[in-house]
């Protein structure tokens, strides 16, 4: 009896030690996953050149913000990684609780009233107005190791707009890989 209760301890010790073995290779392999992933996206980088708003203050003219003077605002997409990289480059809305130049609800323009141009490396890729983007998605490209993407987006006041006077459309540019 002496016998059957060593071998049962042994037999239980090695069970306990081949699934500790196992979960140690299953917990290893997710969290290697996870760091790849957040590698890759520490690798994509977005600058900037100027403010994101868009300010119409003292215009009072449509004509004034025809299309020969949009404001264009300039930034750069860079892979920095040594793969190719898929990315969307978002639009996305800020909220007017989020603002802090005193701009109030009534004080935004909205989307329905603004047109948009899309240029990629001196390429116009995309030119519409602001309320058809969808899922606030305005590009989605592949990018190389070590290339860099030049990225110019004009906007204006859509022609017959009445309601934009002393108004502004605040804005930020997001990289989702």
């Amino acid at each position: 009896m002496n016998k059957k209760r060593i071998f049962l301890c042994f037999g239980l010790a090695f069970i306990i030690i081949i699934f500790t073995f196992l979960s140690t290779i299953v917990w290893y392999h997710f969290f290697d996953k996870q760091t790849e992933e957040k590698l890759i996206i520490n690798q994509l980088y977005i600058s900037n050149n100027g403010p994101q708003v868009i300010d119409q203050i003292g215009i009072d003219d449509a004509n004034a913000v025809a299309e020969n003077t949009p404001q264009v605002y300039s930034f750069t997409v860079e892979n920095t990684s040594n793969q190719d990289l898929s990315y969307k480059l978002l639009i996305n809305e800020v909220a007017p609780s989020l603002l802090t130049d005193g701009c109030e609800e009534d004080d935004l323009l909205t989307r329905d009233q603004l047109i948009y141009q899309l240029t990629v490396n001196g390429e116009v890729i995309a030119k519409d107005r602001m309320d058809t983007i969808k899922d606030d998605t305005i590009d989605v490209k592949t990018i190389k190791s070590g290339s860099v993407n030049h990225y110019e987006l004009s906007f204006w006041v859509e022609s017959g707009q009445k309601d934009y006077l002393d108004k502004h459309y605040h804005f930020q540019i997001n990289l989702s890989v």
